[in-house]
Formats: C-alpha cells, sequence, structure tokens
C-alpha cells in the first residue's frame, strides 16, 4: 500500500479524522515503550531517533508521550464521527 495508501486512506477519511493525524502504514512486530520524551535532552532525542529508525523492521519503538498523542488522535477521531451522527460525546 505504502505512501499512496496512506495518501489515499488520508483523502478517504478528511471529514472525520483531525487535522493533526497524519496516517502512516506500518507493519511492526512489537511496540516498545521508552519512557517520557519531555524530559529527553536534544542528545538524547537525536540517540532515540536513531535508535528508533535502525529498529523499525524489528520494532515499533515509542514513548509513553507518543502513546498518549495516538490515543488522543483515536478519541478525537471518534469525537468528530460521532459529531456527524448527531452524538455530543462518548459518554451519551
Amino acid at each position: 500500500m505504502g505512501i499512496k495508501g496512506e495518501h489515499d486512506i488520508k483523502s478517504r477519511y478528511k471529514e472525520t479524522l483531525p487535522d493533526s493525524i497524519h496516517i502512516k502504514i506500518t507493519n511492526p512486530r512489537a511496540y516498545i515503550l521508552a519512557g517520557r520524551d519531555s524530559n529527553l535532552s536534544n542528545g538524547e532525542r537525536f540517540d532515540f531517533e536513531f535508535i528508533r529508525r535502525g529498529n523499525k523492521n524489528i520494532a515499533d519503538i515509542i514513548t509513553y508521550d507518543d502513546l498518549l498523542r495516538r490515543l488522543n488522535n483515536i478519541v478525537n477521531s471518534i469525537e468528530k464521527r460521532l459529531e456527524k451522527q448527531g452524538i455530543k460525546s462518548l459518554n451519551e
């Protein structure tokens, strides 16, 4: 599917996805949660990205903050879809 597939999905669901979402099709073998990214120095961020990219075919290495952002994007997407259906919140 690749980049074209990512673009097609973004176009197809642009009305229901938050503007901040970027579609990236991956097939990771595992997820590794590695600390918080808010307290990393610039050098540590560089090292983390280097390790993450070097192991992308083995595992998807993310921080807790990455996970929270991803979950927030999912919740925003669901809320946007519910609003289109006339439902004001997930609690209704």
